[in-house]
């Protein structure tokens, strides 16, 4: 019985260790399948991405010759419109060769008949006798058309002999006006006969009467400054006007223990009525002293004209330093849009760089256009810390949205947030001068060539620059700015309905007055009116009128009077208005600390401010908004308010010019008056 025990024992083993034996190689068997089974799929991974690559390898080269083609298609077509271009040149150089060969054959055709007219009147040909009355042949053949006609008509008679004698021949009979100005010789010929002298033998001859011409002053203009076109008689009077003024080194002492700074301009010769008739004339009324080499002219070095324009600039008032800047390529440029042109983007692109052309703190930029309308001190351009003051209009964004309640999204916020990567806070081409710390443009720069511009800015800046809906350089740099060097700046944000928090309580949206404004989109009467209402409003609040005893008269009258273009933007929509500030956001309140201030500097007018008050209109240029009929629809922005005017302008106006003329133009009645004493604080001015 042990024995069976043992032996039934022994077979369970055997049978328990067939059985194991028999499940561990089943097992390993299944392993074995799983790994030939992972094996297989790494293997077909393998080959899948070995496809993959191959694919894009072959997309990659693809790509590489599609954009090689582009490049050598780009370049054929560049070749070829140069070789256009050359031959364009070479037809117009050979028709202008041509015409000046005609032109010189036709003068002297004219000039040897107007030879034979002299040798017929005078006996000698009119290059002799041009040369004996120190005249130009035109002159000489002027002369002699007049006595022709005069001749005929036998108007009077002169003594020839007696007028051979005379250093003049044709004015012979008038020996006084051998002294007289030369318009004078343009008078109507005398219609009473001259009294002939016994002795010598008379004939019928008429006195000469010379066709019209232009006075010798604008004669004078047209040799040798055709780049000023038809302003170079306006630029000749500005000559004049500051011909006596002198030439300040540095600005006063005012402006000590503050930052350098630079007004800088990109301008072109063509845009010379709108610098002088608007810049430099506003300039020259509202800042006295203004110091010789502040202000910086950046002009096209590839344009002949901006150099005969430079250097016209460089020795006259205000004595600008005159810089060239060449052109950028010509694929940074992008096609026009939004009213755009070629020559605008280059403009946009400068403004970019104005860190190269000045070497001051701060670049304080402006266009060529920009208008001066009060007094400037250093109250109005910096903080009580020394920053750089700036003013913008607060937009309330989201992304992907056009609009949102009480506050539209600003044109320019789709190109400066593709720009920045970050949503555009406020809307800063609203006022001049942009000051702009000189450091923080190649900051902004590194950081919009990373951002979108794989590495350099041109990339970039052809990026944005191609937004249908256009672009503002200022927007760009100051809403980038606002994020990275915000408190190196004192901001200064109107807020709209829906501003909450520090841009609404006072930290960042308190109001400054605007000392300039842009003069785009206004008339010759607007600006005419805008540089009248800046000296008047000055000179009530400061006792400096140029007519002291109307100053005196009117000051009761107009001192409560809001100065529209210092709380409004290029005249544009209401005044700026802060009602959570209570008093302190209230235009008359900011107006009349901002005159104290400027009372307090002893701000006075500079020579000859009467002349450049008693202006015309028609002295100023017209300066017509730029064509936005390619802008769309969806994110241009509201059109424009109508220009904000206040109730009985005229009546103002009327007795603005009573504070600078020495005549009465105009008479106040005595209901003006009651219109002028009833707008008092209360009205705040804003009718």
């Amino acid at each position: 019985r042990p024995l069976s025990l043992a032996f039934v024992f022994a077979l369970i083993l055997i049978l328990s260790y067939s059985y194991l034996q028999t499940a561990s190689e089943a097992a390993a068997d299944e392993q074995i399948q799983r790994l030939i089974a992972a094996n297989q799929e790494l293997k077909m991974h393998q080959e899948r991405l070995v496809q993959q690559q191959k694919a894009q390898e072959k997309k990659a080269q693809d790509e590489k010759e599609k954009l090689q083609k582009e490049l050598e298609e780009k370049e054929r077509q560049e070749k070829e419109r140069q070789a256009m271009h050359k031959q364009a040149q070479q037809r117009r150089n050979a028709r202008a060769q041509q015409q000046q060969q005609q032109q010189q054959q036709q003068q002297q055709q004219e000039q040897q008949q107007a030879d034979d007219e002299g040798r017929k009147v005078w006996g000698q040909p009119n290059a002799v006798l041009a040369q004996q009355l120190g005249e130009t042949r035109d002159e000489v053949a002027r002369r002699i058309s007049g006595l022709k006609s005069a001749r005929k008509a036998k108007k009077v008679i002169i003594d020839v002999e007696d007028a051979e004698e005379k250093p003049e021949p044709p004015k012979a009979p008038r020996a006084e006006a051998e002294d007289e100005p030369a318009e004078k010789s343009m008078e109507k010929p005398v219609e009473k006969p001259v009294e002939k002298p016994a002795a010598r033998p008379q004939r019928a001859v008429a006195e000469p009467q010379m066709a019209p011409q232009a006075p010798k002053e604008a004669k004078m203009l047209t040799p040798g400054k055709e780049f000023l076109g038809e302003s170079a008689a306006k630029w000749e009077v500005w000559q004049k006007l500051v011909a006596d003024d002198d030439r300040k080194q540095s600005l006063s002492s005012d402006w000590q223990n503050l930052p350098s700074f630079q007004i800088w301009i990109r301008t072109h010769a063509p845009g010379n009525e709108k610098l002088l008739a608007i810049f430099y004339e506003s300039l020259r009324l509202f800042w006295k002293d203004f110091p010789e080499k502040t202000l910086v002219l950046t002009l096209d070095d590839d344009s002949p004209e901006d150099h005969q324009y430079g250097d016209y600039l460089t020795n006259m008032w205000p004595f600008p330093t005159v810089k060239y800047q060449p052109p950028p390529p010509r694929d940074v440029l992008t096609a026009p849009a939004c009213g755009r042109t070629e020559g605008f983007d280059r403009m946009m692109h400068s403004v970019f760089f104005a860190d190269e052309w000045t070497d001051a703190d701060i670049v304080a930029v402006m266009d060529n256009d920009g208008m001066f309308v009060a007094p400037v001190t250093p109250r109005h351009l910096f903080s009580k810390d020394g920053k750089p003051i700036v003013i913008g209009k607060q937009i309330l964004y989201t992304r992907g949205q056009t609009f949102k309640l009480g506050a539209p999204l600003g044109k320019w916020a789709v190109a400066t947030e593709m720009a920045l990567g970050q949503p555009m806070v406020a809307d800063f081409m609203v006022h001049f001068p942009i000051m702009i710390w000189r450091s923080d443009f190649e900051l902004f720069r590194q950081h919009i060539a990373n951002t979108i511009g794989n590495g350099t800015f041109n990339d970039a800046f052809r990026r944005f620059a191609t937004d249908a809906n256009s672009y503002n350089q200022f927007n760009i740099i100051l809403n980038w700015a606002w994020y990275n060097r915000r408190d190196a700046y004192d901001w200064h944000l109107q807020s709209v309905l829906m501003s909450q928090d520090d841009m609404r309580n006072g930290k960042y949206n308190t109001i400054a007055p605007r000392i300039a404004t842009h003069a785009r989109g206004m008339a010759p009467e607007e600006i005419y009116k805008a540089f009248r209402q800046g000296y008047c409003h000055a000179c009530i609040h400061c006792d400096t009128c140029l007519n002291v005893t109307a100053g005196k008269e009117q000051k009761k009258f107009m001192f409560s009077w809001v100065f529209p273009l210092m709380f409004t933007w290029e005249g544009q929509g209401m005044p700026w208005e802060e009602p959570s500030l209570k008093v302190e956001g209230q235009p008359y309140y900011v107006q009349e600390k901002f005159y104290v201030a400027l009372k307090e500097s002893n701000y006075a007018w500079p020579e000859k401010a009467l002349q450049m008050l008693l202006r015309s209109p028609e002295y100023y240029p017209d300066c017509q908004p730029p064509d936005t009929s390619s802008c769309t629809k969806k994110t241009a922005g509201p059109k424009a308010k109508k220009p904000w005017k206040p109730k009985l302008e005229n009546v103002f106006m009327n007795a603005c010019e009573l504070l600078f003329s020495g005549t009465r133009h105009y008479e106040l009645t005595a209901d003006d008056y009651y219109h002028l004493k009833k707008r008092g604080r209360s009205a705040a001015g804003l009718g």
